[in-house]
């Protein structure tokens, strides 16, 4: 016998599976001349197939809903003969691709849901096995091929709905979208972070008649948010670090270095790497960066020549210094 499967767009001759995206319309069969050919679904006699022409039968199918199915057919000729069944035919009804589905490779933002991370990549699954499938990261305006079960994003921030993916499937059904539906921002650049002073020689000063050591201010500038910065972040040696506070843009911080008192010993205050961490979970690798310190020479020593006073009284009681 030989039969193949029409669904109304083309023919499929018998190589073994066969993929349909319509409900099968006929089967066109092979026979003996005049023979009675009946025809069989998944074992299951489902009717007698017609002869159009001398040896060719055709059998119009019931609509089928999504599945694989197996046909078969058997002739008895004009003597009663009945023929084996033939070799199965297997069609798979094939209707609709499901939306793929997209979530983030990881989400290494202040949480793991907020889309704010560090890693590009997009992970795609619910992808049919043979599917072509391609994305877009402008909302559909543009779409990319792709393949495996990944792409990579640039850095920067996506809409929400604007990162997309859809598959063709083997019988060519087309998907609905699927897309990550809430905003995603990708940052792969690491913090940094700048020390800065107005001088770098510090002394003393006489204060109601008594040498305490010059303070001064000691700026942090950051080059984004990173909620993380705080005092304890700052080594410092030759002296002490106080009163550290933000302003309004959350970028500047303002301590107030004081030497230790009467000593030569440099005050110095830095900032190493992996001190500060932005929203996408970037840590700072800057701290062999010139301005990630500031060095101070220090001079507190309290001077040994001071002027002394003292009071004696004349015999009309007079004070004289």
């Amino acid at each position: 016998f030989f039969f193949q499967a029409e669904d109304g767009i083309r023919d499929y001759k018998v190589t073994g599976v066969q993929t349909c995206t319509l409900p099968i319309s006929s089967l066109s069969i092979t026979a003996e001349v005049g023979a009675q050919v009946t025809v069989f679904r998944d074992g299951v006699s489902v009717g007698s197939a017609t002869e159009t022409s001398k040896g060719n039968y055709n059998f119009t199918s019931a609509d089928l809903s999504d599945g694989v199915y197996a046909f078969t057919v058997k002739a008895t000729d004009k003597a009663g003969n009945m023929s084996a069944a033939s070799t199965p035919l297997t069609i798979t009804i094939d209707t609709a691709a499901l939306a793929p589905s997209l979530r983030l490779a990881v989400d290494t933002g202040s949480s793991a849901s907020d889309g704010i991370t560090r890693n590009s990549v997009v992970l795609v699954s619910g992808l049919e096995a043979g599917a072509i499938w391609s994305y877009s990261i402008n909302g559909g305006g543009v779409w990319r091929n792709a393949s495996g079960s990944s792409f990579n994003l640039n850095p920067g921030m996506y809409a929400a709905g604007a990162i997309q993916a859809r598959q063709i499937d083997l019988a060519g059904n087309i998907s609905p979208i699927g897309s990550l539906n809430q905003p995603i921002y990708i940052d792969l650049v690491p913090p940094t972070i700048a020390l800065a002073a107005s001088k770098t020689s510090l002394g003393t000063l006489l204060q109601n008649g008594v040498y305490v050591p010059e303070s001064i201010a000691v700026t942090f500038t950051l080059s984004e948010l990173c909620n993380d910065f705080k005092a304890s972040k700052v080594v410092v040696s030759g002296g002490s670090l106080s009163s550290l506070t933000v302003d309004a843009s959350g970028l500047i911080y303002t301590g107030t270095f004081t030497p230790t008192t009467d000593s030569t010993t440099p005050g110095v205050l830095s900032v190493g790497n992996n001190a500060i961490t932005d929203r996408a979970g970037n840590v700072n690798i800057d701290g062999a960066d010139a301005n990630n310190s500031l060095s101070f020479s220090v001079n507190t020593v309290t001077p040994s020549n001071l002027p002394t006073l003292s009071v004696s009284s004349d015999q009309i009681g007079r004070a004289h210094v």
